[in-house]
């Protein structure tokens, strides 16, 4: 209400100065060509509105995006908090709210997690040596670890595949679903510690990057290892 207030008192003003510079005889001619300007940017200034406000009844109508809702647009994640008559408000996981105009959710491509259901499919890749005897025990315990997470839904229950070869590991993946896709980092974290341990428990090889040198004169082999200190560096 105040603005309202403020912009008509100042437009008031504005007509009270032009109608005093008229009975100066001070010509107001260049008026007609600021004035123009000012229509202009008046004209594109309401279409971006409308623009808006159309975005905002494709919105309500499709129902492909509410409040509560968790999306992603632009690699922006957050909840959608408000959706008003020009913009979305996002509020992001730092915290951080995000003014999103509705005629870039309606033109652009948004993902939203929460659509039609809350349950979030999610992918944890683990590489282990590749001995063939440790994989049964590997794949049960993933099992196990992503089932014992109290955030992990037990149905559908969590699974291993074998997605491939790799050049030094058997590459496994595991399937799991969670219910609040917001939490997905904090539960892979938690999953990737309890991995990292029990696999150290249990003696399965987690492989790192190697590479073997060959010597010239075929007098042996040596091992370069990124994690492992080199030699001569006085370190």
């Amino acid at each position: 209400m105040s603005l309202l207030s403020t912009l008509a008192s100042n437009l008031i003003l504005a007509l009270a100065v032009i109608i005093a510079l008229d009975n100066l005889g001070v010509r107001l001619s260049f008026l007609g060509g600021a004035l123009g300007v000012l229509g202009i940017g008046f004209g594109i200034g309401l279409q971006t509105l409308a623009s808006n406000m159309i975005g905002l009844v494709v919105i309500l109508l499709e129902k492909s995006i509410q409040v509560g809702d968790l999306i992603e647009v632009d690699g922006i994640l957050g909840t959608v908090v408000e959706i008003k008559a020009r913009s979305t408000t996002v509020m992001s996981r730092d915290n951080i709210a995000i003014i999103i105009p509705n005629s870039h959710l309606i033109s652009n491509k948004v993902v939203n997690w929460s659509h039609r259901d809350r349950k979030t499919r999610m992918h944890l890749k683990v590489g282990i040596g590749m001995d063939a005897s440790r994989l049964d025990l590997a794949v049960a315990l993933l099992k196990e670890i992503a089932g014992a997470h109290p955030e992990v839904l037990p149905d559908p229950a969590p699974d291993v595949w074998f997605s491939e070869f790799g050049a030094s590991s058997f590459n496994l993946e595991v399937i799991y679903w969670i219910e609040d896709g917001t939490r997905r980092h904090n539960v892979l974290s938690d999953l990737n510690f309890s991995i990292a341990r029990r696999f150290s428990e249990e003696g399965i090889d987690l492989p790192y990057p190697h590479t073997v040198v060959i010597l010239p004169d075929g007098s042996g082999a040596a091992e370069i290892s990124p994690l492992a200190p080199r030699q001569g560096t006085g370190r």
